[in-house]
């Protein structure tokens, strides 16, 4: 699950170089973590309890989630899921911290610093080693076995993406490439299964972005896709998929409205999202993203205040500087539009609150031209 880095870490908006960095970064998978209401058979093991979780995550309500993820461990001991989604909720709280910080940084007038603690990275990396620890033990019955292979897969994502956080670049390129065999494997053995499409579909979409390059060096290591086969198969998850359809939506979005600036199509997708959990505040985050880049100002400032308002609900349960930076964003947007006066109050507002983001506080200060 997306839902939620010791590299000295960049902010996650800012470009980063190497040849191998594009592979890397699609092997960084988080897995298929979302819900369909009206799901009939059942596929994974404590699946009532997943889909219930996994709602409440993507509408950040992270301390409900992990109460109901606690149960897989009372009432399914053994199974991979037990240790997975409990420990995804620490990166849950990481990715929302994160998304307000990439929002505000839209608009970002001072050098940004970095916000990812090495410590999660260590525990996030410790939980998911338990992961695949359990997986491989189950896999020895029957190495096709569906289940430990989806989260074996998203195990091995999780712990790439975190050693490359800390790192430990070699240890990151071989987590990666078991989780591209996995999902991979997934792909063959199990093409009917929609949630076995989502990670395979994310990678040969961004193999498909490589120059060829790279392309030819990625086909000598045994990897192929392209752009239209990613996408395909992303959408075929969505459609198809028991846990991943919200995870699909999301990437689809991010996808169109980012990388093919396809802006009604990235629209079109957070409308989907909204579709799934209206709860959610995701769908406003990426339409806030979609109009930055379109240049759609007055767009921008409706899904900020959208954001903010589904956001309210759900503030008790977050110990970060979410509205602060929303607030700072509304204020942006409204004085790149000309409203200084209604932009100073959402900056005085979010600069006067206790315990502020070292990098907004000097953010604002440079905003209120305060010395």
């Amino acid at each position: 699950m997306r839902l939620i880095f010791k590299l000295s870490p960049q902010p996650l908006n800012k470009k980063k170089s190497g040849a191998f960095l594009p592979l890397l970064l699609c092997l960084l998978l988080s897995p298929p973590s979302s819900a369909s209401a009206d799901t009939v058979s059942k596929k994974f093991i404590g699946e009532e309890i997943i889909i219930e979780g996994l709602s409440l995550s993507y509408q950040l309500r992270f301390q409900e989630a992990l109460a109901v993820f606690s149960r897989l461990e009372t009432e399914h001991p053994g199974s991979p899921a037990s240790t997975f989604y409990p420990a995804a909720i620490t990166w849950g709280y990481v990715e929302s911290d994160l998304r307000w910080r990439r929002v505000a940084e839209l608009h970002a007038q001072t050098d940004v610093t970095n916000v990812f603690s090495a410590g999660t990275a260590k525990k996030l990396l410790d939980d998911m080693n338990r992961t695949i620890a359990i997986c491989e033990k189950l896999l020895e019955n029957n190495e096709e076995d569906f289940e430990p292979l989806f989260y074996l897969a998203g195990a091995h994502g999780f712990a790439s993406r975190m050693e490359y956080y800390n790192g430990n670049y070699l240890s990151a390129m071989l987590h990666g490439k078991d989780s591209a065999d996995n999902f991979e494997l997934l792909l063959i053995k199990h093409p009917d299964k929609g949630d076995a499409l989502l990670g395979p579909g994310i990678y040969k979409y961004f193999l498909g972005r490589l120059s060829k390059t790279v392309r030819f060096v990625v086909w000598i290591l045994g990897r192929s896709g392209s752009k239209e086969e990613g996408l395909k198969l992303i959408e075929t998850a969505y459609r198809d998929s028991t846990l991943s359809r919200t995870e699909s939506a999301d990437f689809l979005a991010m996808i169109y409205g980012r990388f093919e600036e396809d802006f009604s199509t990235g629209l079109y997708w957070a409308d989907k999202i909204e579709k799934e959990n209206r709860a959610s505040p995701l769908a406003n985050y990426h339409r806030l993203l979609i109009s930055h880049r379109s240049g759609d100002r007055i767009g921008e400032e409706r899904a900020a205040i959208g954001l903010k308002k589904k956001m309210m609900p759900i503030a008790k349960g977050l110990n970060n500087d979410w509205e602060n930076l929303l607030d700072y964003t509304i204020g942006a947007v409204k004085q790149e539009n000309g409203e200084t006066e209604s932009a100073r109050g959402y900056f005085l507002k979010a600069y006067n609150a206790p315990n502020l983001d070292p990098w907004l506080k000097k953010e604002l200060r440079y905003r209120l031209d305060i010395n």
